[in-house]
């Protein structure tokens, strides 16, 4: 099961038709690649290996590689058991942190989706689309549809397994606001421990009653905290 359950249920008609033309794949799925596309070049560079030219050309000579990018510097292949493979030139790496601010796939997810890999389905309800994501939250990706569609109205939860821990997001007018956390009691950390750190700024260490709620067997902080 993935780490985080994401649920993101769009709130106006902009989001909604939004959501249809930019955020939904051919199977109805929720896609962070149709919003934002890897470039091509980027797809299949992952941890890529740093050689030489008249190393570049010996392995393309050598080994049966993907030959796409050599001109550019670049040969992709794969180890036999489904893993890819990379190897560029000190000069292609050059360009590729000169044009993209990242010179493989991963770098490039992480900074413009907040996540490595990409989403992965866990169905949909009639308001509802529902997918996972790998330890991270997606903030950069949140940001990046909200201010491409600042009329829309958008509601995003981030679910740990087991519903241990929320963050509840509302999405509109090309901002990204924080609006509850939330642990279950038994999680871990006792009351005195409760820090909360949400990678967007949030730096509120609980003082009091009126800081930290406790209802239904969960801790909860309300916030209207921006994600900038």
């Amino acid at each position: 099961m993935p780490n985080l359950v994401n649920m993101v249920t769009p709130h106006n008609q902009a989001a909604l038709d939004f959501q249809q033309a930019h955020l939904l794949d051919a199977a109805g799925n929720f896609s962070f690649e149709k919003l934002i596309p890897i470039p091509p070049i980027l797809a299949r560079c992952i941890s890529p290996t740093l050689v030489t030219p008249e190393e570049l050309q010996r392995l393309k000579e050598q080994t049966k590689v993907d030959s796409t990018y050599f001109e550019r510097g670049l040969l992709l292949g794969d180890d036999g058991e489904g893993n890819e493979l990379s190897w560029f030139t000190a000069e292609c790496q050059q360009r590729l942190l000169a044009q993209f601010g990242v010179d493989n796939r991963f770098d490039f997810t992480l900074k413009h989706w907040g996540i490595v890999y990409g989403p992965l389905p866990l169905g949909q309800s009639q308001e509802c689309i529902y997918f996972g994501t790998a330890y991270e939250v997606p903030y950069p990706f949140m940001k990046a549809l909200t201010q491409r569609c600042p009329k829309g109205r958008w509601y995003w939860s981030c679910e740990l397994a087991e519903d241990e821990e929320v963050l509840d997001f509302a999405l509109k007018t090309g901002k990204v606001i924080l609006t509850e956390h939330w642990m279950r009691k038994d999680y871990r950390l006792c009351l005195k421990d409760f820090y909360w750190d949400d990678k967007g700024g949030v730096r509120a260490r609980t003082h009091g009653t009126t800081a930290l709620s406790y209802e239904q067997n969960r801790y909860r902080v309300k916030l209207n905290h921006e994600i900038t």
